[in-house]
């Protein structure tokens, strides 16, 4: 970086030149042809005014951004104000001081080991549209803006999730960008950082003119919601600030480990929140008219300061000649809209939108997901391979993706042997790894069965779904013999090393996934069979509706027989999200849940309403570690359990019978219920289902 320090006295007698244009013919052109002039000038500043009709006095500034940075723009206009009542300081900066604080803004430690590592890791710009044959320079501002009302809104939402402004219309400005990328999903920003208000404080200088900038390079990585991405932006930005270095260097190590010595980061985003409104007391008029900055090697300059009528002011410095101009105006539209979206929505329960303009498109018309569930989570294993998919709460005993393939391949081989690959299997367990395993190598539709139920009632439920074959755990091969009648075979399932590829040869979406029974009117358990088909629509459409990634980690409540549980297992893995499951013992322990949220650091929950409502009144072990979402079904929803949690997490509630495949329609808590409110939507259907409402 380089500083230049001038000789003040070399502009003893400048005079500001100024232009009549009250008696112009023309005055715009005259206006627009001076503002060229202006521009168009050597040295590193210029300043000339002009007379306009109806007694207005226009001032044209140029500064070089060599020489100020935009925290100086300001602070020049408050002595331009000041200097209009004669109340200038006599005497400005020691020039001894001035200097050293122009040496201590260009010095920074060279790029370390951890910065070098971080470097490989960055990924490249974002692939912004470009014209292939510009012509002659043209630098465009492109306005927007924030409401008073929204602008508040906003603020209160990042002092309640504990997010920087700046992180969080970052964060915006990403979201908005990546729909208009084609398809960078992960890019890095160049974000300009000053080290003015750490220079001011050193040097008990507040009045400092000159480039105190440093530029930073921010990874933007599509999280699961918009609370995680603008997070994992403020601690980049964080880390940068605690651990400063040079941004030129960091790019340059960049472009090495890329290979690609041209690659650019000319994307920019630069925040002047930090220096806040300002009301000018002598001038009441003086304010922006025109604006725009021009800087070598920078295409879109993104751009936000609050205004005194606490109004965001949005801008970007647009160089049309290298970017469409009618591209970056669509850009600066969507982003007001997504803003004003983010509001809304608080930022816990913000999807990641996969187009702002369309956050719900997964409930668009489309066909039916075909395909079987078994399959959806066979095709995360090569992919996921060293994740974890199934952790033990109690036991701590973790089931990789790749480990989870070998073992159903191997089990998969023991059933072709019988053969029962097709047939009903029964799968009697208590909660555990094993219970996933053993669902997902049944082939045939399986029947889940409580094991903890009296071994009259597991034989009736195996002689009546007609089940030939009974997967349980070593430790109750005894009682399974007496589940079992002479022509139903037991399959331990457990731990074994196999070097077998997983595959899936069944391919009809139209077979039996499961039959959960159910307690019925009669009292006699009656199955529900449903097909894959119906079962992959529901947790497809859940996942979009959460936007669950592999980042995500599921909490596993609900028994194997009651049918949450299927999105639990499927709908987890297929996102290859991790599945921690609740201990056999602690299905009831509200303290093992909270430990295990914390511990596993758990981001969806689901459960009926009274073991979320049992979680969050629970008062031992500390804070309770909320997830990002919990999804509430299969009972009535308490109206103060939303009201007391809608803020702390995304609430969904979803309902439907079993027969319609887990859920069929859910309803978002996006504000608090009213006082007087007695119960909660029902909402929307979810896709491709249908809700019809009558009378009794």
């Amino acid at each position: 970086m380089l500083a230049e320090v001038q000789d003040p006295t070399a502009y003893s007698s400048w005079e500001l030149p100024c232009s009549d244009l009250r008696g112009a013919s023309d005055a715009d052109l005259d206006l627009h042809k001076l503002r060229e002039t202006c521009q168009g000038s050597d040295g590193l500043w210029d300043l000339r005014a002009a007379r306009l009709p109806g007694g207005v006095v226009r001032l044209m500034a140029r500064v070089e951004l060599i020489a100020l940075d935009a925290g100086s723009v300001l602070q020049l206009a408050k002595y331009l104000d000041a200097l209009y009542e004669g109340s200038l300081p006599a005497e400005g900066l020691p020039k001894d001081v001035f200097s050293e604080a122009m040496q201590l803004a260009v010095k920074t430690p060279p790029l370390t080991d951890s910065w070098k590592r971080r470097a490989q890791a960055l990924p490249g710009p974002p692939a912004v549209p470009r014209i292939h044959m510009p012509k002659e320079v043209d630098i465009r501002r492109i306005w927007g803006a924030l409401s008073s009302d929204t602008w508040q809104a906003f603020l209160a939402l990042c002092r309640q999730h504990g997010l920087t402004p700046s992180a969080a219309l970052t964060c915006c400005f990403q979201d908005v960008l990546r729909c208009h990328t084609g398809h960078s999903k992960d890019f890095t920003l160049n974000m300009t950082l000053t080290k003015r208000f750490e220079l001011a404080a050193e040097l008990g200088a507040t009045g400092l003119v000159g480039d105190f900038t440093n530029c930073h390079l921010i990874a933007c990585r599509p999280g699961p919601t918009f609370l995680h991405r603008a997070l994992d932006l403020q601690e980049q930005v964080a880390t940068a600030i605690s651990e400063p270095c040079c941004g030129i260097e960091l790019q340059q190590e960049v472009r090495r480990c890329h290979g690609d010595g041209t690659m650019l980061f000319d994307v920019v985003v630069t925040s002047l929140l930090a220096y806040g409104p300002w009301k000018p007391e002598s001038l009441p008029h003086l304010g922006v008219k025109y604006a725009v900055t021009q800087t070598p090697q920078v295409s879109l300059d993104f751009q936000f300061m609050e205004q005194l009528d606490n109004v965001l002011l949005l801008s970007m410095d647009v160089a049309a000649h290298v970017v469409p101009l009618k591209w970056a105006q669509t850009v600066m539209q969507e982003l007001e809209t997504h803003l004003a979206q983010a509001v809304c929505s608080s930022f816990l329960g913000q999807i990641l939108p996969q187009d702002p303009r369309r956050p719900h498109a997964s409930f668009e018309a489309k066909e039916a997901a075909g395909g079987r569930l078994e399959t959806s989570v066979l095709k995360t294993i090569h992919k996921h391979g060293l994740r974890n998919a199934v952790v033990e709460a109690a036991s701590g005993k973790y089931l990789r993706y790749n480990d989870m393939g070998h073992l159903v391949a191997y089990f998969a081989q023991e059933l072709r042997k019988q053969p029962l690959e097709k047939e009903l299997s029964a799968v009697v367990m208590q909660k555990g790894w094993e219970q996933v395993l053993a669902i997902l190598l049944a082939g045939g539709a399986y029947v889940p069965v409580n094991a903890s139920n009296p071994d009259s009632y597991v034989k009736d439920i195996v002689e009546e779904s007609g089940a030939r074959c009974i997967m349980t755990q070593p430790f109750l091969r005894r009682r399974a013999c007496e589940w079992a009648g002479a022509h139903v075979a037991i399959l331990e399932v457990k731990e074994h090393f196999s070097a077998l590829e997983p595959c899936c040869t069944f391919q009809d979406c139209n077979d039996l996934a499961y039959v959960i029974y159910t307690s019925g009117s009669t009292g006699k358990p009656k199955g529900v069979a449903i097909q894959h088909k119906a079962a992959l629509n529901t947790c497809k459409e859940v996942n979009a509706l959460l936007q669950l990634s592999k980042e995500d980690v599921c909490f596993g409540l609900a028994s194997l027989s009651f049918d949450l549980s299927v999105w639990d297992i499927f709908g987890t893995l297929s996102a290859g999200a991790a599945l921690v499951l609740c201990g056999a013992d602690d299905t009831e322990n509200p303290h093992s849940w909270k430990k295990a949220l914390e511990e596993h650091s758990v981001t969806i929950w689901n459960s009926v309403p009274m073991a979320f409502q049992l979680l969050t009144h629970y008062q031992g072990g500390g804070a309770l570690h909320f997830p990002r979402a919990a999804l509430l079904s299969g009972d009535w929803i308490p109206v103060k359990l939303c009201r007391e949690n809608w803020q702390r997490c995304r609430l969904i509630c979803l309902g439907g019978a079993t027969e319609a495949s887990i859920w069929s329609n859910f309803h978002e808590v996006l504000t608090a219920p009213e006082e007087d409110q007695v119960s909660i939507p029902y909402g929307r259907a979810l896709h491709n289902q249908r809700r019809t409402s009558g009378d009794a």
